[in-house]
């Protein structure tokens, strides 16, 4: 199957250089008001290439346990843009309780668990995976844990 997707990058483009003669604040500030689950991921990718600030990881925060793993693709980019220890936290948190991570997802939707193992680092698996290792999860995000652990343990640089 062939789609042209080359409007949604322009789009894009478009949107960034709108988005360069706003003030920061006013921006998240009308990002937060948006509730629409797609839309408001959609716009946090572009918006997040600008820079990470606290209302833009909390945006993901709150949006990671509700439209996961319909907007996946704009997390990926989120989380690539807005990398931090604390980006790192709540993806931590999220994957080791998240009732939806299932067989059916690590299959179709692994996109997520495939950014963070290529880009988490010994320090951080030391310090926010290693702990949760150590708790009762399901068998599925243990997997994902235990892979982010192995592959942060492999690393011994810093990627970002």
């Amino acid at each position: 199957m062939n789609i042209d997707l080359t409007h949604i990058s322009e789009t894009e483009k478009i949107f960034k250089c709108l988005l360069r003669h706003l003030e920061e604040k006013e921006v998240d500030e009308e990002l937060y008001k948006i509730t629409e689950p797609y839309l408001r991921m959609w716009l946090l990718a572009i918006i997040s290439g600008f820079g990470k600030n606290q209302l833009r990881i909390k945006i993901l925060k709150e949006e990671i346990s509700k439209s996961m793993p319909q907007t996946e693709s704009y997390f990926c980019e989120a989380i690539k843009n807005m990398w931090c220890e604390e980006t790192v936290g709540i993806l931590v948190e999220t994957f080791s309780t998240a009732p939806w991570i299932n067989e059916h997802y690590l299959l179709n939707y692994n996109e997520i668990v495939s950014t963070v193992a290529n880009s988490i680092t010994k320090d951080l698996v030391i310090k926010l995976v290693k702990p949760m290792l150590d708790k009762e999860l399901s068998p599925f995000n243990r997997d994902i844990l235990q892979l982010w652990y192995d592959m942060g343990l492999k690393r011994r640089r810093q990627v970002h």
